[in-house]
């Protein structure tokens, strides 16, 4: 996974717990690209991972039509959020 960032957000703390490793933009020198190590790819599954299971039991005690009507409800506050997202 490579994320462009600006080279004034690079966070060393994940470089020196060897989760990420940093290099300068070929296109653009002012910013930087960030590249998760094996480690940094490990650290990030585990959470998709619990966040999933998380979002499960959370929704465990709503039926099929329930859950449709929370997603149609939260892509409606979205919307209002995002002035150019379509709801």
């Amino acid at each position: 996974m490579r994320l462009p960032l600006p080279a004034n957000r690079e966070d060393p703390c994940h470089r020196a717990r060897r989760q990420a490793e940093a290099t300068t933009s070929s296109n653009d020198r002012r910013g930087i690209l960030v590249d998760l190590t094996d480690e940094g790819a490990r650290i990030v599954d585990e959470a998709v991972t619990a966040a999933t299971a998380s979002e499960q039991r959370l929704l465990a005690g709503l039926s099929p039509d329930e859950r449709e009507t929370l997603a149609s409800l939260l892509r409606k506050l979205l919307a209002d959020l995002e002035p150019n997202a379509s709801a």
